[in-house]
């Protein structure tokens, strides 16, 4: 009688730890990926704002009546970007617009976004990650 009883159980330790592996398997690599979307959340703002500050040394040393474009700040956040492992340049869309008045003052909106998917195939998220820095500018006189 004893021993029908312990051949009823045979196994049930196997599949319990398959149904709480399966469980916490799920949620390491959910964290995981949340963990690379704030890590690559935190490199685009990295990037905005580097594209910000070189923007404002370049619209500084240039000519403080005019506005800078998008093509001349892309050589410094590509070479930002470079050093940022979870990043890639031609995914990167940068967008820079400002507006300078009459006595050299005025404001500049620097905005950056990428595009992020998940690696795990079974989460399929895909999101833009997009940043913005607003400064304002003006001429020393």
């Amino acid at each position: 009688m004893f021993r029908v009883r312990r051949l009823g159980r045979r196994g049930s330790t196997t599949l319990e730890f398959a149904l709480v592996s399966l469980a916490f398997l799920m949620m390491l690599l959910g964290s995981m990926e949340v963990g690379r979307y704030y890590f690559t959340s935190e490199a685009v703002r990295t990037v905005t704002a580097e594209a910000a500050r070189q923007t404002m040394l370049n619209y500084r040393t240039s000519s403080p009546s005019a506005c800078p474009t998008s093509d001349s700040i892309k050589t410094y956040v590509t070479s930002t970007v470079a050093r940022s492992p979870f990043l890639g340049a031609s995914q990167l869309t940068l967008t820079v617009s400002c507006v300078i008045s009459a006595n050299g003052w005025g404001s500049l909106r620097v905005v950056v976004s990428y595009p992020f998917s998940t690696s795990v195939p079974w989460l399929a998220v895909t999101t833009n990650i997009s940043d913005e820095s607003y400064m304002v500018v003006g001429s020393r006189s």
